[in-house]
């Protein structure tokens, strides 16, 4: 349930935290994050270390991710506080273990024990390797970090604590696979709407040197998980204009055909890295123009099972694109130029953004098929007399 203006209060005072719903307000945070139980917990722990303010002006997506950076550095310093001198040693090592643990829990659903061991080895982590004791070093990250089950006869089923840390973390192994090259390691699956929000949130720290300079009061240094924004970015579209097909597979040679085994990946998300990396790439730079043929392709082809969260084509540069019966529902295509695109039985709904859409009339073959569209909604938008 969330917390009302007491309950936030009560809260603080229970745990002995210096803070109550006012000094929240404050410190840059709305009543959307203030009521959350769980982020008040979290914040009651960073401000407890770090005296964090958040400026008012930050989105709730960045306020939030802030936060869990700074709590997740937190957890793993605490638990390398006895040995001060092997915190920067293990500390890369182990955030990424915990991303691809997320990565691999989105995609299999259900992980235990020797399938995470078996996992983390073929995913050529860097630095594990120097690990010498791999079942000793993870015990502790299993133990602060997961629940796990005790009713399985050979080996223990393992959950992250709590949803959002998994969620979070997905959105870190995102982000970091982006920026290394690395675009097969973003099909784990269908990322929540949550952990775009987060991403969406890294990314705009990525942006804000404010929060950079107050992460570098945390981390003692700059971070590095947030250099190199234009290289996310170049990356972002080269990803989103391959039309690859990534399986998580075996590949057999049979004559002049490929057999390909699927793995984990199913095949409605098999371009799912693309719009992964079109949500980035619109983040960062909104107004980069996109291989329209590739673009119109993605969309017409795999539309219809992807979220409209996924959907940002935010000043999407869609002239004359063959968009026929694409499913646009819950797309942002605020700004975006959609003259003389062909929109014959798109799908859309209440959830479609179209402020600032650019259109023009005379090229939409069918004014009655246009009613039921998207083009219906931009038009009224554009000219309230038309009908």
């Amino acid at each position: 349930m969330p917390f009302d203006k007491e309950k936030v209060n009560e809260f603080f005072k229970k745990y002995k935290v210096d803070l109550d719903y006012d000094k929240c307000k404050e410190l840059g945070l709305g009543d959307e994050e203030i009521s959350k139980p769980l982020f008040c917990w979290i914040l009651g722990i960073v401000w407890s270390s770090y005296k964090i303010v958040f400026l008012p002006e930050w989105s709730s997506e960045m306020k939030k991710s802030f936060l869990y950076y700074i709590f997740i550095h937190s957890l793993i310093k605490g638990k390398h506080r006895k040995e001060a001198g092997e915190f920067e040693r293990y500390y890369p090592i182990e955030k990424e273990v915990l991303r691809c643990t997320a990565a691999m829990k989105n995609m299999l659903k259900e992980l235990d024990e020797d399938q995470l061991k078996s996992k983390l080895k073929e995913m050529e982590i860097k630095n594990l390797s120097k690990v010498e004791d791999l079942e000793k070093y993870l015990e502790p990250i299993l133990t602060s970090y997961f629940y796990r089950s005790q009713d399985e006869i050979v080996s223990k089923r393992i959950d992250f604590i709590h949803e959002s840390f998994k969620e979070y973390l997905l959105a870190e192994y995102y982000y970091e696979s982006i920026k290394s090259g690395k675009m097969h390691r973003l099909n784990v699956g269908l990322p929540s709407m949550e952990t775009m929000e987060f991403l969406k949130g890294l990314i705009e720290v990525s942006n804000n040197a404010e929060a950079k300079e107050k992460l570098q009061q945390v981390d003692g240094e700059p971070p590095t998980i947030f250099e190199e924004v234009d290289k996310i970015a170049e990356n972002a579209k080269k990803f989103l204009e391959d039309e690859s097909l990534i399986l998580a597979s075996s590949i057999h040679d049979e004559e002049c055909w490929k057999i390909a085994h699927p793995g984990h990946i199913n095949y409605e998300h098999i371009w799912m890295y693309r719009w992964i990396s079109l949500c980035i790439l619109k983040w960062i730079k909104p107004e980069e123009k996109i291989d329209i043929k590739k673009i119109e392709r993605m969309i017409k082809l795999t539309s219809h099972n992807t979220p409209g969260y996924l959907k940002v084509l935010k000043e999407a540069y869609l002239v004359r694109a063959d968009l026929i019966g694409a499913n646009l529902s819950g797309a942002d295509l605020s700004g975006a130029n959609l003259v003389g695109a062909k929109t014959k039985n798109v799908v859309v709904n209440e959830e479609t953004k179209t402020k600032g859409i650019v259109l023009v009339p005379r090229y939409v073959e069918n004014k009655t098929s246009l009613k039921k569209t998207l083009l219906k909604k931009a038009l009224k938008a554009v000219d309230p007399s038309l009908r």
